[in-house]
């Protein structure tokens, strides 16, 4: 690792997206097949950001730490929910506001105690990727605020600008639960 030669830290973070299954919605008995797809609660995905985070600072605690990257695709116009989970769908706006809401919770939590000097969303707009074998559908990557046609996704944007202005006046996310 060559982190003990910079200035500064940058991290990218994906907890709720490319991080666990999410299996804390239903109970254990109930759950479907691996495939099933059921994402991580809010809480735990502040708590495990925060914490992995946090494993940054202690690591290296003279040195700036900004998340460069973080997260979660959407299909412009769908919501939804799974099927008798109340959990937000795959690719829905919800679960999108979901995983940006527990994520900006745990930045607001290490920005308190002055452990996060900084945050960047991943993408404007979504993109074309090759050699993905993840979540993305069909090769584009859905992270983006915008389409690839350059339409903006149900409020993604609103959002944000939304919790920079927040972050600038030095307030916190909403609390999730």
């Amino acid at each position: 690792l060559a982190a003990h030669h910079v200035d500064l830290l940058c991290v990218n973070r994906y907890y709720g997206w490319y991080t666990d299954g999410g299996s804390a919605y239903v109970p254990k008995a109930e759950q479907q097949p691996a495939s099933f797809f059921l994402p991580t609660p809010p809480a735990a995905i502040a708590a495990e950001l925060a914490e992995s985070l946090r494993k940054w600072r202690t690591t290296y605690p003279q040195k700036p730490l900004l998340v460069s990257e973080y997260g979660a695709g959407s299909l412009a116009g769908l919501h939804a929910r799974a099927v008798g989970a109340g959990a937000p769908s795959e690719y829905s706006s919800e679960l999108r506001d979901e995983i940006f809401d527990a994520t900006w919770a745990a930045f607001d939590e290490l920005r308190a105690a002055a452990e996060l000097q900084g945050e960047q969303l991943h993408a404007l707009h979504d993109f074309k990727q090759y050699g993905r074998r993840t979540t993305d559908v069909g090769g584009l990557n859905l992270k983006g605020l915008y389409t690839r046609e350059r339409a903006p996704k149900d409020g993604a944007r609103a959002r944000l600008a939304e919790r920079y202005r927040a972050v600038a006046a030095g307030a916190c996310a909403p609390e999730v639960g």
